[in-house]
């Protein structure tokens, strides 16, 4: 079986396996303890976010790390604890977000007008989903208007399901014309898969990040979060964390964060090839593909703006919807999938697919989402790739 479902879920690092075979180098022991263990295991916590802050060239000074269990705790952490601490403060906001954004966003959108917030969704381009700033910014202009206190802004950085990517350059600028602007970043699926993956954009307030889809253990994460971003913890007890979130640390898993984001930061000068394997098979998949298909958002190699992350092609296939014919690859050897990697499977309609105007063929995108660091023109994988696909197309059509 060829995987195909990375931004879904990555394999575990080999790294790992090496590094967790030795009982003696595991970080078991409970950070909170008095004992030897316990400090070791605390100890090598803070080497993790030392590691992490460095690695993404950011100061102690003016950036925190809060560990989870995934972005989906990140994002409903620091925007339900941010509205949380406004109402505290007698503080009204705005929540924007995206139709297209991770399910638990659209989640905390709701959860966020059942608290007594106010959201509203952010335009976006017909042609590509991504955010139509000028539109924005006319909407944020009406916001400062009406004199609320502050704006709450989720961006999603690369969309799992297209692999198209946010061009963040000017949210500086943005800032400094908005103050009253705070902001969010769901950066999870671009570590590995885009050469700025480590280059936090200037203006960002948090940035939530998952481990499973770089190869950490699975259910751990890390946000970044700066100083001055005030919430209120989700839940209490332990006083883990500075009290912003209870519950005993795992030093192992914390660690395998560290491991798996040195085998990506490894990885970063190949990505150059791994682009040029994602436009090569997008070609040859295209010509299979033929009058039974068309692929969405494809990637221009021509324009070398890595506008996409470099692992993901998104296609239609017209025949069958995608809940039949992900089981013929399957069978064909390829594990792809469909929708959002956060509902990946899903057989309900893409929202993606119908913003770009696909509504017809709303339940027929199919995902491929391959290893970023194993994607090479001439490797037997691509070669594998194109031919299973085109066993699969012959037994569907």
């Amino acid at each position: 079986m060829i995987y195909c479902d990375y931004n879904s879920t990555a394999p575990i690092s080999p790294i790992l396996i090496d590094a967790f075979a030795s009982l003696k180098s595991r970080p078991f022991y409970n950070p909170s303890s008095p004992h030897k263990g316990g400090k070791e295991s605390l100890k090598r916590i803070h080497q993790t976010e030392h590691f992490l802050l460095n690695s993404f060239s950011l100061k102690s000074a003016d950036f925190k790390i809060l560990f989870h269990s995934g972005a989906t705790e990140g994002i409903y952490t620091f925007i339900l604890g941010r509205l949380k601490q406004l109402k505290k403060n007698h503080r009204s906001t705005i929540f924007f977000y995206s139709p297209v954004d991770h399910s638990s966003v659209l989640g905390v959108a709701q959860e966020f007008e059942e608290g007594g917030g106010a959201t509203k969704k952010i335009p976006l381009h017909e042609y590509n989903a991504l955010i139509d700033w000028k539109k924005l910014e006319a909407l944020f202009e009406q916001t400062v208007a009406s004199k609320v206190d502050e704006i709450l802004l989720n961006i999603t950085w690369a969309n799992g399901e297209t692999g198209m990517v946010e061009q963040l350059s000017s949210l500086a600028l943005l800032k400094q014309k908005f103050p009253k602007l705070k902001i969010h970043l769901d950066a999870t699926q671009m570590v590995g898969k885009h050469p700025q993956a480590f280059q936090i954009p200037e203006g960002v307030d948090v940035a939530s990040f998952s481990g499973h889809k770089f190869g950490s253990l699975h259910g751990v994460g890390w946000s970044f979060y700066h100083k001055d971003f005030l919430f209120r913890p989700l839940f209490r007890g332990g006083n883990q964390q500075r009290g912003l979130r209870s519950g005993t640390m795992s030093g192992e898993l914390i660690w395998s964060l560290e491991l798996a984001l040195k085998n990506s930061l490894d990885n970063l000068p190949n990505l150059e090839k791994s682009y040029l394997a994602l436009n090569y098979l997008q070609g040859e998949m295209k010509k299979k593909l033929g009058e039974f298909g068309e692929m969405i958002l494809p990637y221009e190699a021509k324009l070398n703006n890595h506008s996409k992350i470099c692992n993901t092609l998104y296609f239609l296939f017209y025949p069958l919807p995608s809940d039949q014919f992900l089981p013929i690859l399957d069978l064909n050897g390829l594990a792809a999938s469909s929708g959002p990697a956060c509902k990946s499977g899903s057989i309900n309609p893409s929202e993606l697919l119908k913003y770009l105007g696909k509504e017809k063929w709303a339940r027929h995108g199919i995902r491929f989402s391959f290893s970023p660091s194993d994607l090479e023109i001439d490797s037997p994988l691509v070669k594998n790739i194109i031919s299973q696909f085109g066993h699969a197309l012959k037994s569907a059509t």
